[in-house]
């Protein structure tokens, strides 16, 4: 297997691919928090459900999170089948988290006791590590208690853990405000629209460190008989771009355009040649599944393309007519690969990958001798890269 050296690669491309990750992984300022209808015992669900509303607003006027709005949330449980009520394990809300793009997630439940006093138990988790960082409680008299006084109460004692290193704030403004506003879209894999973590979308980079093909029987011979006229051979990689949603708690699924090069320069000045370069240019464009065994976006994760590809045959030639052929068909591809969740760059997770692509192509019919065998190739790689 010959490496390939990113650093051949156009350097345009590469630093524009690079500026846009950065960019984009850099505009994240602050956690963001779902409050989950809490569940209700010995009360009635719209009850619970207005002071799980009112404890929402409690933590939009801290000001310490970026708060998800409820009803969005609703939304993508309900078409992902969650039931959504505090009366779930710590592992489901921790999927429900990572699909609707929280950092922390609260749940609890509002009961009545007796017939008398009334009590609010709640539980922060973390959505990475499926841990409770902090519980609150507040017992009362009557709703109102918890309606005016419980729910601020539990609000500040959930903001008080050191997260996004900012002072707690009780004063309201209309910049609080705004981090409440509503998407303009409905849809249930869109978040609040000014949310910087977005993770309801997700974007897919790559591009190969190391790149192999394997080639029918008589373009592989050709290739090897003339290996000792080869100046250079480059072979090279880019997933340009990935745009993926949320199937499953675990598992995305999108559209993804893969672009690929194997260029063989030719010594045709020294040996007398009249060839001077032969250029096998490749792309594809499908769906494209990624799915993690464990935690989404940290650990082993699965990849499996299937659409459409194309290919370009160019063999560059010495005074003469050059050969150009163009053909398409389909491609499938599997990979296996592990994804690190960085925390300096809080929605990235970058990655290491190896893949596996077949591109089923028919040339046979041209009129070039090297490729009457030419049906079907393979191409593996390793590559790295980042989803965010």
């Amino acid at each position: 297997m010959q490496l390939y050296n990113p650093l051949n690669l156009n350097l345009t491309i590469k630093n524009i691919i690079f500026l846009i990750i950065l960019i984009q992984s850099l505009f994240s300022q602050q956690n963001s928090i779902a409050v989950i209808d809490f569940e209700n015992i010995n009360i009635r669900k719209t009850d619970a459900d207005a002071l799980s509303q009112r404890l929402t607003s409690e933590l939009i006027n801290l000001n310490n999170f970026t708060v998800l709005e409820r009803s969005l949330i609703h939304q993508v449980m309900e078409e992902q089948k969650f039931q959504y009520s505090g009366a779930v394990d710590s592992q489901t809300i921790s999927d429900i988290g990572s699909m609707i793009g929280a950092d922390y997630v609260v749940i609890g439940s509002i009961s009545k006791i007796g017939g008398i006093y009334f009590s609010i138990d709640a539980r922060m988790i973390e959505v990475k590590s499926s841990k409770s960082l902090k519980s609150a409680n507040f017992d009362g008299d009557n709703l109102g208690d918890l309606l005016k006084k419980g729910m601020r109460n539990i609000a500040f004692q959930l903001s008080d853990i050191d997260i996004s290193n900012t002072q707690t704030k009780s004063n309201k403004s209309e910049n609080n405000k705004a981090q409440y506003s509503k998407p303009e879209t409905s849809t249930s894999n869109l978040i609040l629209q000014n949310n910087d973590k977005t993770e309801s979308w997700y974007y897919y980079f790559s591009y190969s460190l190391a790149t192999n093909y394997s080639y029918p029987n008589e373009l592989e011979t050709y290739i090897a008989d003339y290996e000792y006229l080869t100046d250079n051979r480059e072979k090279g990689s880019i997933e340009l771009i990935g745009i993926y949603i949320h199937l499953k708690p675990k598992i995305i699924g999108g559209i993804v355009y893969d672009f690929a090069n194997d260029l063989i320069n030719y010594d045709y000045i020294n040996y007398n040649w009249d060839i001077r370069s032969l250029t096998l240019s490749h792309s594809f464009i499908g769906f494209s599944l990624i799915g993690y065994f464990t935690e989404f976006g940290d650990g082993i994760f699965y990849k499996f393309d299937i659409g459409s590809a194309s290919i370009d045959y160019s063999l560059s030639v010495i005074g003469g007519d050059d050969t150009n052929i163009s053909e398409n068909g389909t491609g499938f591809g599997l990979g296996i690969g592990y994804s690190y969740y960085m925390e300096a760059l809080k929605k990235t997770r970058v990655f290491i990958s190896y893949n596996i692509s077949i591109r089923n192509i028919d040339l046979t019919n041209s009129t070039v001798p090297i490729l009457e065998d030419f049906n079907s190739y393979r191409k593996n790689c390793i590559n790295f890269g980042f989803i965010f």
